[in-house]
């Protein structure tokens, strides 16, 4: 396929990591017919599947690897063709992403600052770049440039400003931070996929136990009482995992999830529970799973209860309760935005944390609020419980915050400190002891800290933001993160070297 007319030019992007402009890869009849057939096939809006803070645009999803072909021979001869990640890992160009995101933005809609995930094909073959080709001009709207910043805040520092042009697509590192600005009016459209590369070679690294299978982000990892481990993914599966001979093998994968599967659960009776974008709770048997329950959005976290039953909280602000046989028992109104996570508490309570920015107290008798809502100043993404009944949450600010729950003179959560661990938001809390936590955040970073005032112990890293902690028999700690993988450390890497 002619290359001639495409022509690389820097991005005037001021960083180290990959990113350029490839002009004239579509014509404009090309992005014209594209623009034409997405419309004809339909969008889904993504305001009530993602965090109204993160994205609200329209999008539609199609798998087409004869279209990606046709792309990366038109691309090839202007990629890198190798690359060194920052752990010395080498990597080999390989090919595109065979999923396509075709995403649509109209009046007020926009992608807020993020960084995009890695797609793993195979243990060995995962994207490090995102390829974005923009299918209209900024001409025929106003606003929807693509910008690039130093960290997740516009504060950090921006680093440039790239204006849509139809028929260019822009290549960047997987690591820069980006928004989608707001478009004010008209309609920007943009299509999207990942460069795929070989695993060449390992590099130094950590020398955590590294367990691959998944195709997408691992949402969550959740460590079984019978020893075993099982993980939720963005490529809608369930992965059981067993030891054998101090190594972890894949031992079974559970479909039936129609989205990403963000969270899981072990109820009291030893059955396994997971929830989904697809907005459904469902219950695992022998491999089979039942549709227990909905939500009205996504479905983001699940505590287990007493006595078989189970909690779950939505995108819908709603907390549901469910019976050991499945059977709805109520639901907890309160929350004004997202609910990120949900711990039992003895007493008959439950804890609760949001993108409201609130953590709130529930007795599971009444039904109702049991306490004044405590109040972060910013989004709450984790919260953990330690053994002495103090909750320790995790912000979208970085920061971690400890509270006390006091009974007199009135049932109220006294925040007891709180300090910047992290330098994104925080997605999970695992405590280690009595006086040690580990969390997990956007950063990318694992840090491990010392009570009260949340001093440094230990920090690690995976190449994606770390989405949830997990702790095993020994002290041993699991972490799933967004670069595909999930990382298992011992003790001595979780104490202070």
């Amino acid at each position: 396929m002619d290359t001639a007319r495409v022509v690389r030019q820097e991005a005037g992007i001021r960083t180290d990591l990959p990113c350029f402009l490839l002009r004239g890869v579509f014509s404009r009849g090309e992005c014209a017919q594209v623009i034409q057939e997405a419309e004809e096939a339909g969008f889904q809006a993504m305001g009530g599947d993602y965090p109204p803070s993160y994205r609200d645009n329209d999008r539609r999803v199609r798998d087409d690897a004869a279209l990606a072909e046709a792309v990366f021979e038109r691309i090839r001869p202007f990629l890198p063709e190798r690359l060194v990640d920052a752990s010395g890992e080498a990597w080999r160009l390989q090919g595109l992403n065979p999923r396509f995101r075709f995403c649509r933005y109209r009046g007020g809609q926009r992608f807020c600052i993020h960084r995009d995930g890695a797609y793993a094909q195979s243990p060995q073959v995962r994207s490090r770049l995102t390829c974005m080709l923009y299918l209209n001009d900024s001409g025929e709207f106003s606003g929807g440039a693509t910008r690039y910043y130093a960290e997740r805040t516009e504060d950090a520092g921006l680093l440039g400003v790239v204006r849509p042009e139809a028929g260019t697509l822009i290549v960047f590192d997987h690591e820069l931070w980006h928004d989608g600005e707001a478009v004010t009016s008209g309609t920007k459209y943009v299509m999207r996929t990942d460069v795929l590369y070989e695993r060449e070679s390992l590099g130094r690294g950590d020398t955590a136990e590294v367990l691959t299978g998944h195709q997408g982000y691992v949402w969550h990892v959740l460590a079984r009482r019978d020893g075993s481990l099982a993980t939720a993914s963005r490529d809608g599966t369930v992965r059981l995992w067993k030891q054998s001979r101090d190594t972890w093998r894949q031992d079974a994968v559970l479909t039936g999830h129609t989205a990403s599967v963000v969270a899981l659960a072990e109820d009291s009776e030893g059955r396994l529970w997971s929830a989904s974008r697809d907005r459904t709770v469902r219950r695992w048997e022998a491999g089979t799973s039942q549709v227990i329950g909905r939500h009205e959005g996504a479905v983001l976290c699940l505590a287990a209860l007493p006595d078989g039953q189970l909690a779950s909280g939505g995108a819908d602000g709603a907390i549901r309760l469910w019976s050991a046989q499945g059977a709805p028992l109520g639901v907890l109104r309160g929350h004004t935005g997202w609910i990120w996570a949900l711990v039992p508490l003895e007493g008959g309570r439950l804890a609760s944390a949001s993108e409201d920015g609130t953590v709130r107290l529930w007795s599971l008798e009444t039904l109702r609020e049991a306490s004044a809502p405590a109040e972060t100043g910013a989004p709450v993404r984790a919260l953990a419980a330690l053994p002495s009944g103090r909750l320790i949450s995790g912000q979208a600010t970085g920061e971690l915050s400890q509270w006390q729950l006091v009974q007199a003179p009135h049932l109220a959560l006294e925040l007891r400190g709180c300090r910047r661990v992290h330098t994104g938001a925080v997605c999970s809390i695992a405590p280690l002891s009595e006086d040690r936590v580990a969390s997990g955040g956007e950063d990318d970073g694992i840090h491990v800290t010392r009570l009260p005032d949340f001093t440094s112990l230990a920090s690690h890293r995976h190449e994606g933001f770390v989405r949830s902690l997990a702790v095993l028999p020994g002290e041993r700690l699991a972490s799933a993160s967004y670069d595909t993988t999930v990382r298992l450390w011992h003790p001595p890497q979780l104490l202070p070297a």
